[in-house]
């Protein structure tokens, strides 16, 4: 994300992974999380901080997920002004060929998830 590198993010997500994102329809597989996705990575106020805060793995390690908080700054498209936004996340990981990629990846806004 800190690169702004589409081809990067999508790297990171297997090819029929699901974004799910605050006021945004579900972008499923590469080109549907890449067109919803991109024009985000082009906003030059974007920045995007993750705090994993729990991390679990299946017992045969083939699958695993991350839960805990973020913080986006973009701009704000009727105010030209940056905002951030604060919310909780939850990413489930397949353990593929290419390494792990995550298979849904589901982010929503609000208060940060209790620890």
């Amino acid at each position: 994300m800190a690169s702004r590198d589409i081809e990067k993010m999508l790297s990171h997500y297997t090819d029929d992974a699901v974004l799910i994102a605050p006021g945004a329809a579900p972008m499923k597989g590469k080109a549907g999380i890449k067109e919803g996705a991109g024009p985000m990575l082009a906003d030059s106020n974007f920045k995007l901080v993750f705090s994993p805060e729990r991390v679990d793995v299946s017992k045969d390690a083939s699958m695993a997920s991350s839960q805990g908080s973020y913080e986006m700054t973009m701009t704000n498209p009727k105010t030209k002004k940056p905002e951030t936004e604060k919310g909780s996340y939850v990413t489930v990981y397949k353990k593929t060929d290419a390494g792990w990629r995550a298979v849904y990846d589901i982010n929503t806004s609000g208060p940060a998830a209790a620890k």
